[in-house]
């Protein structure tokens, strides 16, 4: 096999590789990036709900201020005293409550009577009613805690300091400790809660949630880690390889199925050409001087036991794609050099044979009819070959040096369907050939009065210039053929003379018009 068309199926097979491949790598990316995206879920959930816990505190914390708001204006008694140590025992988050008076200078706690002005430097910046928060850290233990105060109108407020473990077990239940950092605090104002773990470095991943509180200032910074990220997509990863596994085994399998509905021409070629299924049909090529049968021009039929004769256009391009079409022209070759072998012994006759661009490449179509001529001892100068505008190869000098071999042979070289393509004067200046056949869509108009009736004229005054010989195609009509004999046109074929046929047909063409057929029927009908 040529090796464009071995490249060409190597081509093939990666693509095919690829296209298998790829939905287990888009699995994988998928798998990827639903890791992260649930490690970042995970992190805007842990926000979420540190968000939520902290709101909660406060509503709870807000209703036990609320509940004392008579103390507000009352001295610190006894039963004063006795009503904030019961709300500070029947409460699981308030760790001390306490009064101040209007001058913001706090008078008692449940732990008794105090005299402290805890709020003079920031009493301009303190709202007039309702509540305000502020963060401390305690001399002893050195927590941050959070105190929330809640200022009446007519002067006076209660506060009440919130145990600094209930935001440590509120993280805790919300799993930050695999969080690279974490801030909770109130906006304006100072940080409740505070993590930063430098072994969670951030390497890779930017894991990041924000998110504030409608009803109180706060908000909640987090920035997850890699270990996160990572440990995220090893939960997700194995499910998606293995629907991506999946889905390449499927896409694999469907591959596999279009790529043998693809094969089987191929297939059907290999084995019809095992079977030597492909036939030679002749159309003669009448000398429009003499009315003589000079030559014919082989066509190729494939003869297939169930389906029958199939027409050319069916299966070339298969055979010239797949590069089947050399052993295919090879077998052409050997059947016309047995049918025809007398015939073209006495050089009474001459067959022109179609190449197609892949027989330019290299002299295989040069060994062939040299093997086939010795075989059965026809001499190679009674062949002619027929080059299409449209089959010069990429590297035109190969076809030079197969013309050259042609035609050192004594082969003639033809260009076929000359002005149909756009390759037809560079062949006629790169390579040495002997006449033109002039495509059948310029013999049909012929008589008609339109542009490309005069094209004819065009191409038979180029052939007379550069010294070529004529064939035309496609005659079908007696004004065809007397306007194609008036102006020089020295060989014509067509329906108007003969239909493509087989050999025995063509031999009893031969003896109705030939004179010199009589010699030579007996030994042509013992092939």
């Amino acid at each position: 096999m040529p090796q464009h068309h071995s490249l060409r199926q190597r081509w093939l097979i990666a693509v095919c590789v690829i296209t298998a491949l790829m939905p287990l790598v888009v699995c994988a990316v998928l798998g990827v990036w639903r890791g992260i995206h649930s490690a970042q879920a995970d992190n805007t959930r842990r926000a979420q709900q540190l968000l939520a816990g902290t709101g909660r505190i406060l509503d709870h914390t807000l209703q036990r201020l609320e509940a004392l708001h008579w103390t507000a204006a009352s001295a610190c008694e006894d039963d004063v005293i006795e009503k904030l140590t019961y709300g500070v025992y029947n409460s699981i988050y308030i760790r001390e409550m306490g009064v101040f008076d209007p001058d913001l200078a706090l008078l008692c706690t449940n732990f008794g009577r105090l005299y402290v002005k805890v709020y003079q430097d920031i009493k301009h910046r303190l709202p007039e009613t309702g509540p305000f928060y502020n963060v401390i850290q305690t001399v002893v233990m050195k927590e941050r805690s959070v105190i929330v105060n809640l200022r009446f109108p007519h002067g006076g407020g209660v506060n009440a300091l919130i145990d600094p473990m209930v935001f440590e077990e509120l993280a805790r239940t919300a799993g930050v400790d695999r969080v690279r950092s974490l801030q909770l605090g109130f906006v304006p104002g100072d940080s409740i809660l505070e993590r930063d773990q430098p072994q969670f470095a951030d390497t890779l991943f930017k894991l990041a949630s924000t998110a504030t509180l409608e009803k109180y200032p706060v908000r909640v910074e987090l920035h997850g880690s890699d270990a996160e990220v990572w440990s995220a997509i090893d939960e997700q990863l194995p499910r998606y390889l293995l629907a991506g596994v999946g889905l390449s085994l499927l896409a694999a399998w469907c591959l596999r199925q279009v790529w043998n509905r693809l094969q089987a021409p191929e297939e059907a070629l290999r084995q019809a050409l095992t079977r030597r299924e492909f036939i030679p049909y002749y159309q003669p090529i009448i000398n429009l001087q003499t009315g003589l049968c000079d030559g014919a021009e082989v066509l190729m039929r494939w003869r297939h036991p169930e389906v029958g004769l199939i027409p050319p256009d069916s299966f070339i391009p298969i055979a010239e794609r797949t590069g089947l079409i050399k052993p295919m022209t090879a077998l052409l070759l050997e059947r016309v050099c047995a049918q025809l072998g007398p015939l073209l012994r006495n050089r009474n006759l001459y067959v022109s044979i179609n190449l197609s661009r892949i027989h330019l490449d290299d002299l295989d179509i040069v060994d062939s009819l040299l093997t086939y001529c010795r075989r059965y001892e026809v001499p190679p100068a009674t062949f002619a070959f027929e080059i299409t505008e449209r089959g010069l190869p990429d590297d035109p000098g190969h076809a030079e040096v197969v013309v050259d071999a042609l035609r050192g042979l004594g082969c003639k070289v033809f260009i076929d369907d000359f002005g149909t393509g756009h390759n037809g004067l560079a062949l006629l200046q790169r390579l040495t050939v002997d006449a033109l056949k002039i495509d059948r869509s310029f013999v049909e108009p012929i008589g008609d009065e339109s542009a490309k009736a005069r094209v004819i004229d065009s191409i038979i005054e180029l052939a007379e210039r550069q010294g070529l010989a004529l064939v035309a195609e496609g005659v079908e009509t007696a004004q065809q053929q007397r306007y194609l004999a008036d102006h020089q046109v020295a060989h014509a074929q067509g329906y108007l003379f003969s239909p493509p046929v087989e050999a025995a047909d063509l031999v009893l063409f031969l003896e109705r018009t030939q004179p010199w057929m009589l010699p030579v029927t007996r030994e042509t009908e013992q092939v």
